[in-house]
């Protein structure tokens, strides 16, 4: 069930929760009973486990198209004239935000520039960070665009997996709208997590 997003951007959405509970079982050694949202356990399984290839792909082409099904039936998807995926905050194999972007991509005839914003350094690990003040002073400075007129007076949808605090959104957002000029800056993430 998609869940409306607020923040400095002009609409956004998760496609639904990451989380629908967590009961904690043992505390002292952090062990939890948690339930995940269908997306929510694909997304975890994509980033945290130690999976086949084959498996992550047919994870990406799934959740791609969940987003692509999504994103046919919403009024603003007419107005989007670029895909910019976030940059990954941790290398691996298969970076499963940006090619789940390139199927979207493909399948809705909307052009995609994963190089668009990128990255100044490395950052610790924020998402076990609650405070969104704290992760946007972490965030500060982190990205960058690479050509900040490429594409001005366009409308953007930024996608990311995970959506949390919505620092990382806002700073990207505020990027977009003030050094690269863009009309708007729409959101589209996998899942929301609770707070």
């Amino acid at each position: 069930m998609a869940k409306k997003l607020e923040g400095k951007f002009r609409l956004g959405f998760a496609l639904d929760m990451h989380v629908l509970y967590s009961k904690p079982i043992d505390l002292e050694n952090k062990i939890f009973d948690t339930q995940r949202s269908e997306i929510g356990q694909l997304v975890y399984e994509i980033k945290y486990k130690d999976l086949e290839t084959r498996d992550k792909w047919d994870i990406i082409e799934n959740l791609a198209q969940k987003s692509i099904n999504f994103l046919q039936n919403m009024h603003f998807t007419k107005y989007i004239d670029v895909i910019v995926p976030v940059p990954p905050n941790k290398k691996r194999d298969i970076q499963h935000v940006i090619e789940i972007a390139k199927i979207i991509s493909d399948e809705l005839d909307i052009d995609i520039d994963e190089r668009f914003i990128e990255k100044t350094r490395d950052i610790v690990q924020i998402k076990d960070i609650e405070d969104k003040r704290e992760k946007e002073k972490i965030l500060d400075g982190v990205y960058k665009l690479k050509d900040s007129i490429r594409h001005r007076n366009k409308n953007i949808l930024l996608f990311d997996d995970i959506y949390d605090t919505g620092a990382t959104c806002e700073v990207i957002s505020t990027l977009l709208y003030n050094e690269g000029k863009v009309k708007d800056v729409y959101i589209l993430t996998l899942t929301k997590t609770k707070r």
